[in-house]
């Protein structure tokens, strides 16, 4: 066989072989493009498409606007896969979606975020509970992640010193300690469209003292006397009496409340005001005797 060799008779230059042309580079494009959705309010939608290649960058958008991960959002790249995983999902997220890999597009495909219906599985029970005590409240509904809201005769109740809320689960529990008569009233629990009601009566404790002036009282002519009681619960209304008979407000008597304590003051006392003093509240009462020093 004979060799390779130039017109001339010399064989070829080494510089002068002829190399292969590079291929054209093979487009990305999208195999699969995502589809509609439809998912109830709180779940997680996800949107999936499929590229020639494994190597390539997708870009995300809702209703034309470029998505970026958040805590809700997520992107993902599983081989020729990707997909946008939304949790959580309101009815904000309702919406056309879409995803781009160059120039070839896929979408726009539709989410739909359906309202979540909650129902009660178990209604609220009525209670009847003394005056100082406390009452427990629960309600189990169909979800377990909804929010409820809780009211008492009306106004809305937050977490407080006298007021605990809490979730376990599909069950939502008040409790409400230290009972009022005021607390008295209807309570309702509601989620979303769903509502329980149910009553609390708070029955009032017996007016009585818990805590009685001393037996005697000494106080120097000119001074000012104070006698002092304590009842059972705040709020409510004391007569006071000076042998007998009612005493009323004015330049001489002062009467005070602060919560359940009550007091009489007696303003530039005279001897003539020395004598038994009587304190009543509601069938209780309790008697002192006041003595006048000094001329």
């Amino acid at each position: 066989m004979s060799s390779l060799s130039l017109q001339d008779g010399s064989p070829p230059c080494s510089l002068c072989t002829v190399l292969p042309l590079p291929l054209p580079e093979v487009p990305v494009t999208i195999v699969q493009g995502p589809q509609d959705l439809e998912v109830t309010e709180g779940d997680t939608a996800m949107f999936e498409c499929e590229l020639s290649q494994a190597l390539a960058d997708v870009t995300w958008e809702k209703d034309g606007n470029a998505l970026t991960p958040s805590p809700r959002l997520r992107l993902q790249a599983l081989g020729t896969r990707r997909i946008l995983q939304l949790r959580r999902c309101g009815p904000s997220d309702a919406g056309t979606y879409s995803c781009a890999v160059g120039t070839t597009r896929a979408g726009p495909v539709r989410l739909t975020v359906r309202e979540r219906t909650v129902a009660v599985l178990s209604e609220l029970r009525s209670v009847t509970a003394r005056e100082g005590d406390g009452a427990t409240f629960e309600c189990t509904v169909s979800e377990v992640e909804t929010t409820g809201r809780w009211e008492l005769g009306g106004r809305p109740l937050r977490p407080g010193a006298r007021v605990r809320i809490r979730q376990e689960g599909k069950k939502h529990i008040l409790v409400l300690s230290e009972l009022r008569a005021e607390d008295a009233g209807e309570v309702r629990f509601q989620a979303g469209p769903a509502q329980s009601l149910a009553l609390l009566e708070v029955e009032a404790l017996p007016l009585q003292m818990c805590r009685h002036p001393p037996r005697e009282k000494t106080v120097l002519v000119g001074r000012r006397a104070v006698l002092e009681v304590t009842v059972s619960r705040s709020g409510s209304h004391v007569c006071w009496l000076r042998e007998g008979a009612e005493l009323c407000p004015g330049d001489k008597y002062e009467m005070r409340s602060h919560g359940p304590t009550h007091s009489l003051v007696i303003h530039d006392v005279r001897p003539e005001d020395q004598g038994t003093y009587c304190c009543q509240a509601g069938q209780d009462s309790a008697h002192t005797r006041l003595l006048v020093e000094g001329n």
